[in-house]
């Protein structure tokens, strides 16, 4: 005898699969059960990041992007290398016998700084280390002490005091120590305040109070060797030179980076091409080229307008109060072809850009200045209403798998998947499902042919409701085995718009709604 009967699982289930196990008074039953397998929304955010949109008052949606494309290097701007600076001190007297305590120098001088290409009177320090390598060919033990007046750190000069070993006659006594000089204020116009790329230094060195009495010669001498080592400067000002300099790259432009593949016609869009300069030195741009690059279909749209070669000249920034200094170039469908640079779908974009600093000398007067987080950047400004007509717009998202792996399944006589979408968007949409395993990867795939109609929209091609679609997936043995150890399912959708080109709007409530349920037919025989 059969009994057919329908069920809903999970209250179901259960039963189901304990009574594969039991003899149930020798019955033979087919049991259908419906399960859902995952229930999710698909919205514009499916398609462009949240953060990049942003709602008008009649609940219709912009997009505004901002892509940095170019950043100067302040590497060419300031180069604070690697220096080691010698200085060396002779016994300013004849032979004497030095007694515990003696001074031997006092010694207040200027030290000349290697900055390449630029006189600076004031440099600040984000991160660095002074090393100092001592060599002393006095035969007793010295009290050093080193001193840099127009170095400061929260209002204290550097200072620093150690012993040196004696000189044995043969070898040098030799002292070497590093100190970070991070946070640390340069200033570098020396003692007299009248030079550039110079600090003072003071250096004191006597006979150790507990030493012995030594004689001194002028053969005698110490040399200090002063290693400026990694330094990242986070200020400087003076005078940085005429300095030319070009850069070639690509960078990523990642607005449409969760469009997968298609084609898309914008209603209207407007872009700003946007230059900041942060630096207190005048400054000359030329945009030899900017193009947009498609990975994904290897096309690429190169920028026309009338910018593209022509000088752009940037006025410095301000130092008190700071204030950067912008330029604004607007681009639109009317003197460009921005709207076609967009249409590609990039996710590079490549340039070509002179920049020149100073073009017209030293006319701050030695008044250059720069803070190193604050430089000169190139970027793009996005905004467009979200209007536009698509045709085979791809977009993918990943869902959880409410199915329990149950070991038997393979009392599943049949089955079937039901597709419910309810699409709230004015456009045309086909589905593929695909099964991922426990690593993401794509093992198998349910296919569904079926296409989901737009949602009914007025005059205004405004959606007046969620048109239901009911899409049925048949399941053999080998599917209902796979779909029973998935984990995750991964949804493609590819929209077009009814009738190209039609542009249409996105509004902030609309969203595409999908549930998928199984629907199994179970045989429960007794042992």
């Amino acid at each position: 005898m059969k009994i057919k009967r329908s069920v809903v699982l999970p209250l179901l289930l259960g039963f189901v699969f304990t009574s594969c196990k039991k003899n149930l008074d020798e019955t033979n039953w087919d049991i259908d059960a419906l399960t859902p397998v995952f229930k999710t929304t698909l919205n514009i955010n499916n398609l462009l990041a949240d953060s990049l949109i942003q709602e008008n008052a009649d609940n219709s949606l912009k997009l505004v992007y901002s892509n940095r494309f170019y950043n100067f290097n302040v590497d060419s701007l300031l180069d604070v290398p690697d220096t080691t600076v010698r200085s060396s001190f002779k016994i300013p007297f004849g032979s004497i016998n030095a007694t515990p305590g003696f001074q031997l120098f006092n010694s207040t001088s200027d030290t000349k700084y290697a900055a390449k290409g630029a006189a600076l009177n004031k440099l600040s320090i984000k991160s660095g280390t002074l090393t100092f390598l001592i060599k002393s060919k006095v035969e007793e033990k010295t009290d050093f002490t080193y001193s840099i007046p127009s170095a400061s750190k929260d209002g204290i000069a550097f200072t620093f005091s150690t012993n040196v070993p004696a000189s044995d006659g043969a070898n040098d006594g030799v002292y070497k120590g590093s100190f970070d000089i991070s946070g640390y204020d340069f200033d570098l116009t020396g003692q007299y305040h009248n030079t550039v790329n110079a600090f003072t230094t003071s250096v004191q060195v006597g006979i150790n109070p507990n030493g012995n009495t030594v004689i001194i010669t002028p053969a005698d001498s110490i040399e200090v060797f002063l290693t400026f080592s990694a330094i990242v400067p986070s200020y400087a000002k003076g005078y940085f030179g005429t300095q030319n300099s070009s850069v070639a790259s690509t960078s990523n432009f990642d607005l449409f980076n969760r469009i997968k593949a298609g084609v898309i016609g914008l209603e209207n869009t407007t872009v700003t091409l946007k230059l900041t300069n942060g630096i207190g030195v005048d400054a000359t741009a030329y945009i030899n080229s900017l193009t947009s690059f498609n990975s994904r279909t290897n096309t690429s749209v190169s920028l026309v307008n009338n910018i593209i070669g022509a000088p752009i000249n940037v006025n410095r920034a301000l130092e008190s109060p700071y204030t950067p200094s912008f330029y604004y170039n607007v681009m639109n469908s009317n003197n460009s072809n921005i709207k076609a640079l967009l249409e590609n779908l990039p996710d590079k974009m490549s340039y070509n850009i002179d920049v020149s600093i100073n073009p017209n000398g030293n006319i701050s007067n030695g008044n250059d200045f720069v803070f190193t987080d604050k430089l000169i950047d190139a970027s793009l400004e996005v905004e467009m209403p979200l209007s536009f007509f698509a045709t085979k717009l791809r977009l993918i998202d990943t869902v959880e798998v409410s199915l329990t792996e149950q070991t038997e399944h393979n009392c599943i006589n049949s089955g079937s998947l039901t597709l419910k979408v309810d699409n709230g968007f004015p456009l045309e949409a086909s589905i593929q499902l695909y099964l991922l395993n426990d690593k993401g990867s794509i093992y198998d795939s349910l296919l569904i042919s079926s296409l989901i109609e737009a949602a009914p929209v007025d005059d205004n091609l405004i959606v007046t409701a969620k048109k239901s679609s009911k899409l049925v997936i048949p399941l053999n043995k080998v599917k209902v085995d796979k779909l029973f150890v998935t984990k995750k399912i991964c949804i493609k959708t590819i929209f077009n718009t009814v009738s190209n080109p039609r542009y249409v709007k996105i509004y902030s409530d609309y969203s595409m709604d999908l549930k998928l349920i199984a629907n199994f037919n179970y045989n429960i025989q007794p042992k």
